[in-house]
C-alpha cells in the first residue's frame, strides 16, 4: 500500500474513534476503561501518521 494511502486510511480510522469517543461521551453510562482504550488507539494512529509523513518526506 503505498504511503499516502496509508496515511488517509488511518486518518479515516482516527476520525471513526474521535466520533465514538463524542458519542460516549454523550452517554450516561459511558465506559472509562473503552474510552481509555479508544484515546490510546487513536494516540497510537496520530503518531503512525506522523512516523508516516516524516518517511514520505525522506
Amino acid at each position: 500500500m503505498p504511503i499516502e494511502s496509508h496515511i488517509d486510511s488511518l486518518k479515516i480510522r482516527h476520525q471513526e474513534l474521535d466520533y465514538q469517543l463524542e458519542e460516549m461521551k454523550l452517554a450516561a453510562s459511558s465506559d472509562q476503561v473503552e474510552m481509555r482504550s479508544l484515546k490510546q488507539q487513536k494516540l497510537a494512529i496520530k503518531d503512525k501518521i506522523e512516523s508516516l509523513k516524516a518517511q514520505k518526506l525522506n
